[in-house]
């Protein structure tokens, strides 16, 4: 039977906050483009109907730059944790000896 190592086992526990951050970070700067698309796509595939009275020729939300995001647009975090997971397994000790680096002015 095989068991389970969460990443504190493997990592230890100080490395939790850099490995979620980490992942939040990638997962924003992936998901946020990805949904932005797949609502321009949706846009284009069903053009808006003309207004009918000039009431409702108003832009109404979303204006154009926004997107609606829904419950249904979301998207998963476990890949994205576990490719931070093995970043801080290879580039850990470098990102951290340079952060330091950085800090202490050396």
């Amino acid at each position: 039977m095989a068991s389970f190592w969460p990443s504190w086992c493997l990592f230890g526990w100080k490395a939790i906050p850099a490995i979620v951050l980490l992942a939040s970070l990638t997962g924003i700067l992936v998901s946020v483009p990805v949904l932005v698309l797949r609502q321009r796509r949706a846009a284009v595939a069903q053009p808006a109907a003309p207004p009918s009275n000039a009431s409702e020729s108003l832009p109404s939300w979303p204006a154009a730059g926004f997107v609606r995001v829904n419950s249904q647009s979301g998207s998963p975090f476990g890949p994205f944790l576990a490719a931070s997971a093995l970043a801080y397994l290879f580039l850990g000790k470098l990102a951290w000896a340079m952060l330091m680096r950085m800090l202490t002015g050396e």
